[in-house]
């Protein structure tokens, strides 16, 4: 990029939309489902609270597009997410999946990430993240809407519309397929990574349940009050697990 279509790129006023959510919990898929609105950029994952000196104008020249989506879940420890930067026209969608299938999702990644410190990570402590997260996120006082996973996987179409208004496009309709830019390279800690990502159409996985832990995770501390705050069942049904 030129100095000067940066330049042009930076200084005009975009609208910035947060996913926000815990790690394994759908946010590249989200992303990617949004990139398809020629509006909306198609950015890797942005660690955006480290931009502390001019932030609107250096990740507003991130991306042409007028929309900026940026994504960046949770971490261990991260008592104060999510750290917004300083921009003047935000708005955030909060992504929530079970507890169940963000676990088993978080142990399947730490199964291919050898040498990583997620291999370090026991039930307990998966469990205390998810909920660390989700009650700051139930707690969010600005502008967004709320998105559970199992909703998007079951009905892309429907879902994908309905951010779609929220995001003022209200002449696009729903997608359950996306492309990713050219050359655009799927990656751990800036994407997902994983197969499924890559198949560039959703659909909902099925998953075997294990009773006993799914009993115990439903039992964990702060779990059922969550779950109800976030409209899931305590008496899960299959729709839940995709």
């Amino acid at each position: 990029m030129t100095m000067w279509k940066w330049y042009r790129s930076a200084f005009r006023q975009k609208d910035f939309v947060f996913i926000l959510s815990a790690m394994r919990s759908g946010s590249t898929l989200l992303k990617s489902l949004l990139a398809t609105a020629p509006e909306i950029s198609h950015l890797p994952e942005i660690h955006y609270h480290k931009y502390k000196i001019l932030p609107e104008i250096r990740l507003a020249a991130l991306a042409k597009e007028p929309i900026i989506v940026l994504k960046k879940p949770s971490w261990l420890g991260e008592n104060d997410y999510p750290r917004f930067p300083a921009v003047s026209r935000r708005k955030s969608i909060v992504l929530v999946r079970h507890p169940y299938t963000t676990l088993l999702s978080i142990k399947n990644m730490q199964a291919s990430v050898s040498g990583d410190h997620l291999e370090s990570w026991s039930t307990e402590v998966i469990l205390d993240y998810w909920i660390m997260t989700y009650k700051n996120l139930a707690s969010l006082k600005d502008d967004h809407i709320l998105l559970r996973y199992h909703d998007l996987v079951h009905d892309p179409i429907a879902h994908t519309a309905r951010i779609f208004r929220y995001l003022s496009l209200d002449e696009h309709a729903g997608v359950d397929t996306y492309q990713p830019p050219k050359n655009y390279q799927w990656a751990w800690y800036n994407d997902d990574g994983g197969d499924k990502i890559k198949s560039l159409t959703v659909r909902p996985s099925p998953v075997d349940v294990d009773q006993d832990l799914l009993s115990y995770i439903l039992s964990y501390k702060d779990v059922p009050t969550l779950l109800t705050a976030y409209g899931y069942e305590i008496n899960p049904d299959a729709r839940d697990f995709a």
